[in-house]
């Protein structure tokens, strides 16, 4: 999480726990995405939480993916603050932060957009296909 959204979401905090934000939680929807990070076939699954405060939107989302062959499963967090941009962070079962994904949404619910290793810095081409959505 950079320091940005972290400091957002403790004014969040703050203004909640002093009953002078007027927060008001507008719904979540877990979304499955199936396509491709480069030549990798993944299989997603999205949690995405919406929410408002002091007239910013805020949407949070949780998860993980697998890729196709290997079916390990890494978890994912991330957010978008009014931007449009989806920032996610890719965690190790271990914890350790292995990759961010930088993804926009088009108006069919389909995600695309890049993947950045964390280590080695490769990017791979992002594209996801939503298949269903709760």
């Amino acid at each position: 999480m950079d320091m940005k959204h972290l400091m957002q979401l403790v004014l969040f905090a703050l203004l909640l726990g002093t009953g002078t934000a007027a927060a008001q939680m507008r719904g979540s929807e877990v979304c499955r995405y199936r396509g491709n990070v480069g030549p990798y076939a993944v299989t997603m699954i999205l949690d995405t939480t919406y929410s408002h405060s002091c007239g910013q939107e805020f949407v949070d989302y949780e998860g993980s993916y697998s890729y196709s062959k290997a079916g390990n499963s890494l978890r994912l967090e991330g957010y978008s603050i009014d931007s449009g941009k989806i920032i996610l962070q890719e965690y190790t079962a271990k914890g350790r932060n292995s990759a961010t994904w930088q993804l926009t949404e088009d108006r069919s619910g389909n995600l695309s957009g890049i993947f950045i290793n964390n280590s080695s810095k490769k990017t791979f081409k992002v594209s996801l296909r939503r298949i269903s959505r709760k």
